[in-house]
């Protein structure tokens, strides 16, 4: 019987270690995913120089941005909108100098102010040079706002971007579009080839 006994406590104590093991390295792979980055692809519209049609054309870029387990809702959402963050700061940048064919949509000197999603639309306000740099024309501002809403709304669960310059929506880039509500996705812009 006492050998018997020491079995029983020998397993017992197997199985706690073991599991205390299990959530000890569990715990640490959690810690290591929510510092770890991987690069992420994703799509940037830009405007094709020298072009005869009104068309945005997408550029798969590669942007490194931190991953995360999440945990729940509101850290899903302030990931999201680093994400954002981080993707519009790559638009505004320009295309990669490998496609020669791409121009940027945005004045190279704008800043992203903020970036707030609630439900289904970001509410992402620029800084005046936006407006104050912009090279003008119709078709020119049409592509600005797409390349934006485009951009933005690949991303789950946005539908809709709202866009504003300095906290004001009550504006436009260049004249032609009021920036007084959301703009949905238009797919009719982009061009492939």
């Amino acid at each position: 019987m006492p050998k018997l006994e020491k079995r029983k406590k020998f397993i017992v104590l197997t199985c706690i270690l073991t599991v205390f093991l299990i959530a000890f390295f569990s715990e640490l792979t959690i810690l290591r995913k929510k510092t770890k980055s991987s690069d992420n692809y994703v799509l940037l519209y830009f405007a094709k120089a020298n072009s005869n049609t009104s068309s945005l054309h997408p550029q798969l870029t590669t942007i490194n941005l931190p991953t995360t387990v999440f945990n729940n809702t509101s850290e899903q959402s302030i990931i999201l909108i680093q994400y954002i963050q981080a993707v519009l700061e790559e638009l505004i940048k320009g295309p990669v100098e490998t496609d020669s064919e791409l121009i940027p949509t945005i004045p190279t000197n704008t800043k992203v102010n903020s970036v707030i999603i609630n439900e289904n639309t970001a509410y992402i306000d620029f800084s005046r040079e936006i407006v104050d740099d912009f090279w003008g024309g119709a078709d020119n501002e049409k592509l600005t706002i797409y390349s934006i809403v485009n951009t933005v709304t690949q991303f789950s669960p946005i539908k809709q971007v709202q866009i504003s310059v300095e906290g004001s929506s009550d504006v436009s880039i260049g004249g032609h579009y009021l920036l007084d509500r959301p703009f949905k996705r238009n797919n009719n812009l982009i061009q492939y080839k």
